[in-house]
């Protein structure tokens, strides 16, 4: 037998590991919540990212040049713009929200709840990877990751909710949430890409007034302006995007310009650095009508996010030419839950952070030991959050997911077959507990789950535990 026949070729290489990342985020997708988060990562719904590539549309090439890019990060991404060369200084922006809705709402719903307390415990550890994904890009010169800390924002919204509490307490303790959080993300993205990083915290609300003169001046440069051409009384959209404070200073500053007049303008870094942005997907996907600004007419809103996504097509990231070209967006899975909320829709106290990683452990043992199999078991979730740098991990997560299917799929024609009537309820409940295997009753499932735990446990306490 000859040497090329010995071999698997280049292309059957490339197509196992193609199959191997979607078998593990297909879990992920599965496990988001429901139909209303797997919409935006569908091929038309990518309005910041109209020139962009994923996994399933993307050359061998271009998988293997991004696989490269983003080292084990790639289990975690889902589309991408145009890939630059990235060999110069690269900066990856990102940050997280210091609490998140589900914290909101039950601190609104909760009026025992300390809020103190619970930032004091945070941050939680999806919060830093969904803030803030350490890249590898292995050809460059320099990597710094810049955390953006919005811990201004979040004192006002925790003060508004309690007026007696200390002001200078509570943007102290966020400020100091913010920094915790970066030195974690520094560290998770050393753990994972097995290469050196700087870091910086950025404390957004002091570039409050850096971000206004920006973004004026942007609105009124002349290609944002022609991007508008399609719309009557684009004078008066820009005017009307000028006014605006939401949405539209968070699409600016996902904009080259920001970077240049107001990151370098306040020291944080050099002109002409490339830039990296990865974060959750539904950033990029097509914004609602409720998460746009409010004070203005539905129909002007529409028109002006409209201009804005206009906008993005034809100055599209990492082309050359285009005034965001040494922009790299990159969209990712974010954290699930397996409860059907979106990560940002949980509490971050059942999540693991340094304060509770010995608690969260336990639960997750307790889970191995006798939570029965299902597609959502504790352990798979964990697996999909804390395992995707693993590549025995990522194994076990899908073999684990891929059996529950196959065990829910015979309980539900086992139970077709059963005649309806409270008299076979009891042997209903009987099928139904043995179909589902209790780990202590099949020794295969059980060490599958006792491989993932122990992974999961070793590589959180090491990065919680430093």
């Amino acid at each position: 037998m000859s040497r090329a026949n010995r071999r698997p070729s280049r292309a059957r290489v490339i197509a196992s590991q193609r199959e191997e990342l979607l078998a593990f985020q297909s879990v992920a997708v599965a496990l988001m919540g429901g139909a209303a988060e797997a919409r935006h990562l569908s091929e038309s719904n990518w309005d910041m990212l109209r020139v962009s590539s994923s996994w399933e549309s993307c050359t061998d090439e271009e998988f293997v040049r991004a696989l490269r890019l983003f080292g084990p990060a790639a289990y975690r991404v889902v589309r991408w713009s145009h890939l630059p060369e990235m060999s110069g200084d690269v900066h990856m922006l990102g940050g997280s929200c210091l609490l998140t809705s589900g914290d909101s709402r039950a601190m609104r719903k909760d009026a025992s709840i300390d809020v103190v307390s619970l930032i004091d415990r945070l941050p939680s550890l999806p919060q830093v990877s969904d803030g803030l994904l350490g890249i590898s890009c292995p050809d460059a010169r320099s990597r710094r990751l810049l955390y953006v800390s919005e811990d201004a924002l979040f004192a006002q919204r925790v003060l508004e909710r309690d007026s007696s509490l200390d002001a200078s307490l509570v943007q102290g303790q966020l400020a100091a949430e913010g920094e915790r959080a970066r030195v974690l993300s520094q560290s998770l993205a050393e753990s994972v890409c097995e290469m050196s990083f700087d870091s910086v915290t950025v404390g957004y609300g002091a570039l409050d007034s850096l971000i206004d003169e920006g973004m004026t001046a942007f609105l009124q440069d002349d290609r944002f302006v022609r991007s508008l051409t399609s719309f009557s009384g684009r004078e008066s959209i820009v005017a009307q995007l000028m006014r605006s404070t939401s949405r539209t200073r968070v699409m600016y500053s996902y904009t080259q310009h920001f970077f240049e007049q107001v990151l370098c303008r306040s020291g944080l870094t050099d002109t002409g650095a490339q830039w990296v942005i990865a974060e959750p997907f539904h950033h990029f996907s097509r914004m609602p009508q409720t998460s746009l600004d409010t004070r203005c007419s539905k129909k002007r809103v529409g028109v002006m996010y409209q201009g804005c996504v206009d906008y993005f097509a034809a100055e599209p990231y990492g082309v050359a030419g285009s005034q965001n070209e040494r922009i790299c967006l990159v969209a990712t899975l974010p954290a699930v839950t397996g409860s059907g909320l979106a990560f940002r829709d949980e509490t971050t106290d059942v999540q693991p952070s340094r304060q509770n990683v010995f608690a969260y452990l336990a639960r997750l043992r307790d889970s191995w030991q006798n939570t029965p199999l299902s597609t959502d078991h504790p352990l798979i979730v964990a697996g999909v959050n804390y395992g995707w740098m693993d590549p025995r991990a990522r194994a076990l997560v899908v073999e684990l997911f891929t059996t529950a299917q196959a065990y829910a799929g015979a309980m539900r024609l086992v139970k077709k077959s059963l005649p309806k009537g409270r008299e076979v309820e009891a042997l209903r409940r009987s099928i139904a507990d043995d179909m589902r295997f209790v780990p202590s009753m099949n020794v295969e499932i059980r060490s599958r789950l006792h491989a993932l735990y122990d992974i999961i446990s070793k590589r959180l306490e090491r990065l919680l535990l430093m």
